[in-house]
Parts: C-alpha cells; structure tokens; sequence
C-alpha cells in the first residue's frame, strides 16, 4: 500500500496461503492472476480499467475505488459478497455478472444510467 508499484511478480500465484491482499495506492494497470485462496482483494486508487477476470474460488471481497473501470467485472461464477467500486467510469449494472452471494454494491460516484 502507498508506494510506486506497477508490475506484478510472476510468482504472486504462486502463494497458496495467502488471503489478504492490500495494494492500495499505486500505479497498476493490469489484473494480475490472483491466488486461488485470497479471500479479500483491495486495489483503491490504482489505475486498473478494461476487464478483468476473477480466478479465485475463495475471494468474497473486491475494493476496486478510484480506479479506471467503465464496466463491472464478471465474478458470476465466484462466492464475491462484497464489492466496492467507488468513483470509476462505469455506466450500467450488468446483474448477469454479479454474484448469486453478493450482499453489499456500493458504485457511488460513478456514470450509471442503466441498470
């Protein structure tokens, strides 16, 4: 959190213990392959945009505020509870893409007209 990163470690995936991840407050751009137990994902303030895929059957939490995101990514097929994504440039809610688990959307500050 709170530094210059904008590349990935190869071997990130390669952590199978790992359920947090803070990346808060750096500079990347792409998605990177995310263990396959993190459970909590938090990427504020980054310049994530485009889409994304979620590889992780653990992961309930994604923190995606103040990013580059003009769409939500698709975690239909994943247990996601909770996602945060504050003040991007997305423009509709695709309900197809969202979790049968979710309980909290928070999408303030965004472009939605369609939902």
């Amino acid at each position: 959190s709170n530094n210059c990163l904008s590349k990935w470690s190869e071997q990130l995936d390669e952590l199978p213990n790992l359920t947090y991840l803070d990346i808060r407050h750096n500079r990347f751009k792409q998605f990177p392959r995310l263990p396959s137990n993190i459970e909590r994902f938090i990427a504020t303030n980054n310049q994530f945009e485009g889409t994304i895929s979620i590889n992780s059957t653990e992961l309930k939490g994604l923190q995606f505020n103040n990013n580059n995101f003009t769409s939500i990514p698709d975690f239909h097929e994943s247990k996601v509870t909770h996602l945060l994504m504050r003040a991007n440039s997305i423009t509709e809610i695709q309900v197809d893409c969202l979790s049968s688990d979710i309980r909290l959307i928070d999408l303030t500050d965004n472009y939605i007209n369609i939902v």
